[in-house]
């Protein structure tokens, strides 16, 4: 009976953080325009001006050999790069999937992550 009790706490905790990262992305990319809402902004780029997007962390050692922020999708700061030399430095969940769906529509577009 405990093993099923586990089981099923750790098959709600894994589709959770699925569904966290999956799911809760505060982007959206429609008619070619990059849509970012967070908390207090709501900023619309075209996605032919961007040239570069950056992922900009920290590094820390991890204090426990499980990561729930890492599971749960938790923000990170993103800086975009536009041609008419307008910046933005967004916070932004999913960071990685806005990068690789950025590269897949538009090829030109730099993208990295740079470590502070």
């Amino acid at each position: 009976m405990e093993l099923l009790l586990f089981l099923a706490g750790a098959l709600v905790l894994g589709w959770y953080a699925w569904h966290r990262r999956t799911h809760s992305g505060n982007y959206k990319i429609d008619s070619d325009m990059l849509i970012v809402k967070d908390d207090m902004n709501h900023i619309n780029i075209p996605l032919k001006d961007i040239v570069e997007v950056t992922r900009i962390g920290k590094t820390k050692k991890q204090s426990s050999w499980l990561n729930i922020d890492a599971l749960a999708g938790k923000e990170e700061n993103v800086a975009i790069f536009t041609r008419s030399n307008i910046s933005y430095l967004v916070k932004m969940k999913n960071a990685r999937t806005l990068m690789r769906e950025l590269k897949g529509r538009n090829r030109r577009v730099s993208t990295k992550a740079e470590v502070i």
